[in-house]
Formats: structure tokens, sequence, C-alpha cells
């Protein structure tokens, strides 16, 4: 067999296999009032968001020690989330969606997260059961975000 054969082989041999995910905590329908949205009276009078959220990490050593401390602690999750959605006010799902991974990936141990933030009571004069807009971020993602972000902040400030 040539090595290109071989080569050939071995990459559809390695497609069949599984790909190693992580280990993962999630929650669902966090229930969160807050003043979220592009139109005035959804400023004024608020609206329920229901949050869910996956976060990616390893979980082996908290199996291990059989510590807390060990592993994304989900009550501290889900009070960190629950916080920064009923923050400062913001016009789209988008924005709220990015500002809540930020939060997840801040544990100790997060390695990816996927927020999905459910809006039922949407502004929209049609029959439907609800509005969700979702995002995954990773952590390395956010790190670079970050470094770019404090290179522009010093180029600015030098200038």
């Amino acid at each position: 067999m040539s090595s290109t054969e071989l080569s050939a082989t071995t990459r559809s041999t390695k497609q069949l296999l599984p790909v190693a995910e992580l280990d993962s905590i999630s929650f669902e329908r966090l229930r969160v009032r807050a003043n979220h949205g592009v139109y005035e009276h959804e400023r004024e009078e608020g609206q329920d968001f229901f949050i869910d959220a996956t976060v990616w990490t390893d979980t082996r050593a908290a199996a291990q020690s059989d510590d807390i401390d060990d592993t994304v602690h989900y009550g501290r999750l889900m009070r960190a989330i629950h916080a920064s959605a009923e923050g400062e006010p913001v016009d789209l799902l988008e924005t709220l969606a990015e500002r809540l991974a930020r939060v997840a990936l801040s544990f100790r141990g997060a390695q990816a997260v996927r927020i999905t933030i459910h809006k039922p009571e949407a502004p929209v004069p049609l029959d439907f059961a609800d509005v969700s807009v979702s995002i995954l971020r990773f952590q390395r993602e956010m790190r670079e975000d970050a470094a770019a972000e404090q290179g522009t902040n010093a180029e600015a400030a030098a200038s």
C-alpha cells in the first residue's frame, strides 16, 4: 500500500472515531425579569427572559476530590448569570448573550459556553411560542478578544 493510500485509509478510520468532548454542566430556563429591548415600552415595563447555559469543563478533578471547589459551581454560576442579566439594559439579545458568555467563562475551569436567551414576550404581533438567540463561545476566543482590545486601548492612549 502506498503512503498516499495509507494516509487516506488512516483519515477515513479517524473520521469514524467519536470526537472527544469535554464534560458539561448545564442549567435551563433560569427566569430573569429585566428591561432589555429596542422599544421604549420594553425598557419601561420589563419582561421575563429565560436563560439556558451549558459550560464545558473537565470534571475529573472534582470527581476525584469530591470537592465543589474543583468544578464549576452551578449555584454560583446561576447567581452570576442572573445578576448580570438583571443589570444594565441592552437593546439586543445578542449583546446580552455575549455579556453572559463572558461571565460564564470567567469561572475557573470553564473552557466553552453555550448561552441561549429566550424572549417569549417578544413584541411581534404574531402567534409564536418563543424567540431565542444562542451563542457558543470558547475561552481562547475571549482571551484573544481581550488581548486585541488591550492593544487597541494602548494604541489609543499612545496617540
